[in-house]
Order: structure tokens, then C-alpha cells, then sequence
């Protein structure tokens, strides 16, 4: 006969109450974590940056791949990442040490899970760059490339315990952009959008050549043409009269310079971002030019790049909403899907002076943001 007072699930009465005890003192600490007072500063990340207590853990994921490739593994930031293959699977295993706070906050209070996804988005450049050599270098056509959201199985495991993160994550439409998209519909705007496609698989190659696919397709609709001077007036004269071929001028650097008013930093930064894009561009199509795994921010500048000169110069005030929508759509998605969340590179920018304009006036922000847009030297080194 079983015992009255046993409990039916296995489990004794003092152990049950300890584990309620448990679970009451885990959802005050999620509390006390949601309610703590504002500190006088705060960057993201801080508490984890400024831990110089480590530890070592393994983080690792899957990829859903229909192509083959051997296994192979490389060294980034400190950390080991050995990627093997397992049927249809790539398992993606990575060896790397983090905050014991960030640890404690997993495994406790479930916060902190970003900062892992921050750690995953990091590595996969030099993934997708090892797929993407298997394509065009062993000419296996389903060497697929992956973005952040197509990570699945995220996990992290210090000595034998794993937490499991909630990971990918479904995002509904952004409302302004659903709002506008039935009404607007151009091609370059098309363009536009597959070359953000192509930064977040990080085919920065495709993605530059969606940024000047665009930027051609809008100067088409636009009807710019390039501004004929004396000579060249002549020369066209002349090849009528011998009825020779007219020839077409269609020079995205003559047309870009000709039609935007660069005594304005904001058309001057344009006009110079997108001729260095398209000579890039031409070495890649033409030289068979391969971009670096770290353009990365080198596109992002060149995505925004694009988006200016169609929403300030589309001359349609609903489409110019459009791109705005998708611009926005953009800077948030990068944020949410781990750029915000690199605890390594935060703490590398946390070791820079923090030094920046003051802006007082309208004419003083738009110098800071085009300023800012401008290629650096630093970014054109780093393609």
C-alpha cells in the first residue's frame, strides 16, 4: 500500500516546498532586476564590460544547410568556433569565456540572452565567407549564406549546465512601412531593399552591387542626364552629319555630379560616397574583386548612402515616406538583431576617448550626420 502522505509526483513534501521557496525567491530577483533605480549613467552592457570576473562556456547553434562542406574552424576575438556538418545540419560550436554575471543572469533571471545573439551575430561574417568560398570556389550552387535570424538552437553551457535561448524570434510587419508599401512600387526601391537582404546574409559583394543597381535604376527614372558642354555638343553635330552612332553618356559619375548641388555637404558626401562605391562595384563586377569579411560597416554606409539620395531627391513626397519607413525598419532591425549587443566591441569602444560636435542648430545636425556618413579611411581599408 503507498504511503497517504507521499506525493503523487514523485516528489517529497520538503523537497516541493524548497522548490517553491526556489521559485518565488527567482521571481524576486526578476523584479527587484525590473525595478532597480536609474544609475546617474548607463551604457548597454555595462555591468557585463566592466565583470573582469570569467568564465568559460560554450556557446553553439545550428544552420539549416542543403549543400555540403568540409568541416573547418577558425579563430576569432579569443574564441575557438568549429563548424562540422551533420546531415542537413551545420553545428556551429563555439569556445569562448564571458562575464560570470552575464552567466548568473542567464541562468537565474533569464537576462541577458542579447548579448549572447551579439556574441553568435559576430562570427558569422567568417562563416558565411567560408560558404560562400565553397560556392564560387568548389562551384557547389546550394552553398547558401545565413543571416542572424536563421540561427536556430542557440545554447550556452558552462561545465554541465546548458540554458537554451529564445531564439529566432518572430517580427511582425512595421506598421508605417505595411501602411505605405501597396501604394509605392519602383524598381530601384526593389533594389534597395535586396541590397539590405544582402548585408544581413553578409554577401557584401551582392550587397554593393544592389547599391549601385539602385542608385543607376533611380537616376533612370529620374531622367537625369549628363550636362553637355561646347565640345561635346560638337562632337555630336559632327557624328550626325557622318551618321555615325550617337554615343550615350550614361556615366553614373558624370550624372551623379552633374544633377546634385555639392556646394551642399549633405549632396557633396552623396556624390563622393557613391562614386567610390561604383568604382568598387566595377572592380568586383570587371576584376573579379572579393570584399572583406569586415565591410560590414563600409556597406551600412552605402545602404544609407542610397536611401538619402532617393528620399531627398525622389520628388515624390509618398514614396520619399516609403524609403524613410524602410530606413527606419532597417536601423532598428540591425540593433535588435545583435549590432547593439557586442560585448566585445563595446568594450573596445568604451576604450576610446568619447569626443562629438555640439549641435545647436538644424544646419549644425545636418553637418554631423553627413559628416558622419562620410567613407573614412578606415572604412575604405577595411573592404
Amino acid at each position: 500500500m503507498p504511503n497517504a502522505s507521499s506525493d503523487p509526483s514523485g516528489c517529497d513534501p520538503l523537497t516541493k516546498s524548497r522548490a517553491t521557496l526556489f521559485s518565488l525567491l527567482l521571481l524576486r530577483l526578476r523584479a527587484l532586476h525590473a525595478n532597480r533605480s536609474a544609475p546617474p549613467s548607463y551604457y548597454i552592457g555595462q555591468a557585463y564590460v566592466e565583470d573582469h570576473a570569467r568564465i568559460d562556456c560554450t556557446i553553439a547553434f545550428v544552420l539549416l544547410y542543403p549543400g555540403h562542406v568540409e568541416q573547418f574552424q577558425f579563430w576569432f576575438h579569443g574564441s575557438n568556433v568549429q563548424v562540422t556538418q551533420s546531415g542537413n545540419q551545420l553545428q556551429v560550436t563555439v569556445f569562448r569565456n564571458i562575464s560570470i554575471q552575464l552567466w548568473d543572469d542567464l541562468r537565474l533571471i533569464g537576462v541577458g540572452q542579447q548579448f549572447i545573439v551579439g556574441y553568435v551575430r559576430t562570427i558569422l561574417p567568417r562563416i558565411n565567407q567560408s560558404l560562400l568560398d565553397n560556392r564560387y570556389g568548389r562551384g557547389h550552387l546550394l552553398s547558401m549564406t545565413f543571416a542572424i535570424f536563421e540561427v536556430i538552437g542557440v545554447s550556452v553551457t558552462v561545465k554541465n549546465r546548458r540554458i537554451w535561448l529564445n531564439w529566432p524570434q518572430s517580427i511582425l510587419p512595421f506598421p508605417p512601412a505595411l501602411r505605405l508599401s501597396g501604394q509605392v512600387a519602383t524598381l530601384y526601391l526593389r533594389d534597395y531593399i535586396d541590397s539590405i537582404d544582402a548585408f544581413f546574409r553578409n554577401e557584401y559583394d551582392d550587397c554593393v552591387r544592389r547599391v549601385i543597381t539602385s542608385t543607376e535604376n533611380f537616376i533612370e527614372a529620374k531622367k537625369w542626364k549628363v550636362k553637355q558642354t561646347f565640345w561635346s555638343n560638337i562632337v555630336s553635330i559632327i557624328r550626325r552629319l557622318f551618321h555615325l552612332r550617337t554615343r550615350r553618356n550614361s556615366s553614373l559619375r558624370r550624372t551623379l555630379s552633374d544633377n546634385l548641388d555639392c556646394s551642399l555637404i549633405s549632396n557633396r558626401v552623396l556624390n563622393e560616397n557613391m562614386q567610390y562605391v561604383y568604382s568598387i562595384r566595377n572592380k568586383i563586377v570587371h576584376n573579379g574583386y572579393r570584399m572583406s569579411i569586415t565591410a560590414g560597416g563600409f556597406c551600412d554606409k552605402s545602404i544609407c548612402s542610397v536611401y538619402y539620395l532617393i528620399y531627398r531627391h525622389s520628388g515624390d513626397r509618398q514614396l520619399s515616406q516609403y524609403a524613410f519607413t524602410l530606413h527606419q525598419q532597417f536601423t532598428g532591425l540591425k540593433g535588435f538583431l545583435g549590432e547593439l549587443y557586442d560585448l566585445d566591441e563595446i568594450e573596445r569602444w568604451r576604450q576610446k576617448p568619447l569626443t562629438g560636435p555640439v549641435v545647436n542648430s538644424p544646419a549644425d545636425l545636418e553637418h554631423w550626420i553627413f559628416s558622419a556618413l562620410r567613407f573614412t579611411e578606415a572604412d575604405k581599408r577595411s573592404i
